[in-house]
């Protein structure tokens, strides 16, 4: 298979109408549906897509996009109801939380661009400027079991095999675009 390490990153679209949203003060994550807000800033008028991003990383996806995603059964990924609390206290059902717990170690440590945390005793990489993926590591693991991770080197980077991807755009989803590992630098975090 030629792209069986084909990768790509998922990042919001950032057009000034389009929110991020955070945890609603006072709400559980873990306890039944998860209750959401708009995160600030909030734009003068938010726009409900198919993808808003969580905490910078996470991702709250529409029911479109989960349509397309619960068949793969993916491995390590729990898609969680989500209802999302508006500007004007309006909620937004029919979104749901991706709770991924697939953590992979893939980084090649020698080709990508890094800064390492202070502390020697953890293996995580504070700063990612360039990723280069371990075909070697990742060959021992199949397909089927890493085709949507977290990265264990740096947990702010989430990665969708080329075959998720395919699947998720013909739905025409709002909001979202996936940037390939190959291509990725740190200033296409808010084009």
């Amino acid at each position: 298979m030629n792209n069986e390490f084909e990768y790509y990153l998922v990042r919001p679209v950032f057009d000034g109408t389009i929110p991020t949203v955070r945890d609603k003060d006072g709400c559980s994550r873990y306890a039944g549906i998860m209750r959401l807000c708009l995160a600030s800033p909030v734009p003068k008028k938010p726009r409900m897509v198919d993808y808003h991003s969580l905490d910078g990383a996470d991702a709250v996806y529409s029911q479109k996009v989960c349509d397309v995603l619960k068949p793969m059964k993916i491995k390590g990924v729990d898609l969680k109801p989500v209802i999302i609390t508006g500007k004007k206290g309006e909620e937004h059902c029919n979104y749901y939380f991706a709770d991924i717990y697939n953590e992979i170690l893939s980084f090649d440590k020698e080709r990508s661009v890094y800064d390492l945390f202070n502390d020697e005793e953890v293996d995580r990489w504070l700063c990612v400027d360039k990723i280069v993926l371990n075909t070697e590591l990742l060959s021992k693991i199949p397909l089927e079991d890493r085709l949507i991770y977290v990265s264990i080197e740096h947990s702010g980077q989430i990665l969708y095999h080329k075959s998720v991807v395919d699947t998720i755009m013909p739905a025409n989803p709002v909001g979202v675009t996936f940037i390939p590992v190959v291509t990725w630098n740190p200033e296409m975090m808010f084009d």
